[in-house]
């Protein structure tokens, strides 16, 4: 079951740096859903640390930066962190609303809730994070 606060967030358009619903990138919605949702309200920003969403290199590195201070889980729950491949790299990441769906925001598609064990998803999953304060 898919929880109906998802429903605020669905359809929000992609836009690099975006942190609120005119527009976010997928760490601006993680940023918005856990602190509209779950009251965590100190994550940190990134916008300044990339130009480009393209600057993959750049932005797998800031991933596996912050995924330390970060609990790894195995069984994700509603509001973990999925980090996810792309190109072969980490770095798109989406919130779990109730495994096995996620809420992501992604260029072309803007704010969507998906499936993470479909085929397109689940080869390219890096990992599950729990903020210390959801624990």
């Amino acid at each position: 079951m898919i929880p109906e606060w998802v429903n605020n967030y669905i359809g929000i358009n992609f836009v690099e740096h975006g942190r609120d619903k005119n527009g976010c990138d997928c760490w601006g919605l993680i940023k918005m859903v856990l602190k509209e949702q779950f009251r965590i309200d100190d994550l940190i920003d990134f916008s300044e640390k990339y130009d480009h969403t393209r600057e993959r290199e750049k932005i797998s590195k800031l991933c596996k930066e912050e995924a330390l201070n970060w609990e790894p889980v195995k069984k994700p729950k509603a509001g973990d962190v999925i980090l996810l491949r792309v190109s072969g790299m980490p770095t798109h990441v989406g919130v779990v609303v109730n495994p096995p769906w996620m809420l992501h925001c992604e260029y072309g598609k803007g704010t969507v809730i998906e499936c993470y064990e479909r085929l397109g998803w689940k080869n390219r999953i890096e990992g599950f994070y729990r903020h210390v304060r959801t624990i």
